[in-house]
């Protein structure tokens, strides 16, 4: 009869299977989960028609305004706002955001007419640069 501390060699193999599930998942439930990675989502607001009439060619007096002070949300498909920015004087703004989709929305700004139509967004691991979002001035 062997001894009560012998332990077979199918009986050890089969307990350090079950230590190592044990452990991996201690490991994958354990660690509180971290923030993702966010990229750099940047651009510009303008408001325009300036000028009642377009020319041709453009006349440069007439081209959009930048629009500081003009607050953003970017939120995911199901509504959540994951991040917001406010223009700077030169129109221009930056957020970080995890990379997904997103809906753009711009908030009332005095002196335009509305606010920008919702944009949807794409923010890859490379972020983005050239969002640019129009407010409306009422110019016709």
């Amino acid at each position: 009869m062997p001894e009560a501390s012998a332990i077979s060699p199918t009986a050890r193999s089969a307990g350090v299977r079950i230590g190592a599930v044990i452990v991996a998942t201690c490991v994958a439930g354990c660690v509180p989960n971290a923030d993702p990675p966010t990229v750099e989502v940047s651009g510009a607001v303008v408001a325009s028609p300036i000028c009642p009439v377009e020319r041709q060619p453009p006349d440069p007096d007439c081209a959009p305004r930048p629009v500081s002070g003009a607050s953003l949300t970017f939120a995911d498909p199901d509504g959540e706002v994951v991040g917001t920015a406010v223009t700077d004087e030169v129109g221009e703004f930056l957020v970080s955001l995890p990379m997904g989709t997103y809906v753009v929305t711009g908030e009332r700004v005095e002196g335009l007419a509305g606010e920008p139509p919702p944009m949807e967004i794409d923010v890859g691991p490379a972020g983005m640069t050239d969002l640019v979002l129009e407010y409306d001035t009422g110019i016709r």
